[in-house]
């Protein structure tokens, strides 16, 4: 396996879609009942008001995102002080 290779594009896109959708409380999403349940609780406590944190860890056996990876993030339109996405590569594990 090579750890040459940026953490993919496409996965970025899907991973601010599963975030939009969770401010979305009008989405159906396809999840595990895991993932289901904690989406359930977080439009729960939306719906009372509360402004939910999402900081999102996401793992890579080789680099970062690259320039257009960062430029989807910018262009997400999350706030950093709603939505945060990290990366960290497995050596750091």
């Amino acid at each position: 396996m090579t750890t040459d290779a940026h953490f993919p594009e496409n996965a970025l896109v899907r991973l601010i879609g599963s975030i939009r959708s969770i401010f979305d409380p009008s989405k159906e999403m396809t999840l595990n009942e895991t993932l289901k349940t904690k989406v359930a609780e977080i439009r729960s406590l939306m719906s009372e008001g509360y402004i939910p944190f999402i900081k999102c860890v996401c793992l890579s056996n080789g680099l970062a995102w690259n320039t257009q990876g960062q430029e989807q993030i910018d262009n997400s339109g999350f706030s950093s002080d709603q939505v945060v996405l990290n990366i960290t590569n497995m050596t750091l594990l």
